[in-house]
């Protein structure tokens, strides 16, 4: 199913848990410099797919395996919003 043409807008619950995680402490892209370290991390949806994103409101060596996490917005612009998740509050 990777690169598959048939997919569809599902609307998910932005709940999930931390499948995967590095911490990036080399820059690699000069927009991000000013977040080094920052992490890059796979969470896992309740729903099922896995999603590449960044980890807020926690420290790269607080970030375990299979951490509840929820979503939240990066408003980049005005049209532009980026997923990003925290540790989950409930």
């Amino acid at each position: 199913e990777c690169l598959s043409q048939r997919y569809e807008w599902t609307a998910t619950s932005g709940r999930g848990r931390v499948w995967s995680w590095i911490a990036m402490h080399q820059r690699y892209y000069p927009a991000f410099e000013a977040e080094m370290p920052y992490n890059v991390a796979y969470v896992q949806l309740e729903e099922g797919p896995k999603l590449m994103t960044n980890l807020v409101g926690v420290g790269s060596d607080d970030i375990e395996c299979d951490m509840a996490v929820e979503v939240v917005f990066d408003d980049i612009t005005d049209e532009f919003a980026l997923p990003k998740f925290r540790p989950a509050t409930d």
